[in-house]
């Protein structure tokens, strides 16, 4: 069995998840997120929407990904 030690600080979530167009972001950086949160909305064709895995804020947002840096202690 493994045990899980820490905290993740920051998360990078991928815009693009398969073989589809990626999805577009729909926050800015400095935006407060909570978990479960769409941060982007899919695009036109073969797209899904991208959600927050993490509360916290957001501090890089790019056409490949968003950082999200975690909140929770």
């Amino acid at each position: 069995m493994t045990e899980m030690t820490g905290v993740v600080r920051k998360v990078r979530l991928m815009l693009s998840q398969h073989i589809g167009a990626p999805a577009v972001p729909v926050v800015r950086e400095g935006d407060l997120v909570e978990k479960g949160q769409m941060i982007a909305e899919p695009a036109q064709g073969l797209s899904v929407a991208i959600h927050a895995s993490v509360s916290g804020r957001v501090v890089e947002v790019t056409e490949k990904y968003v950082i999200i840096y975690n909140s929770s202690e």
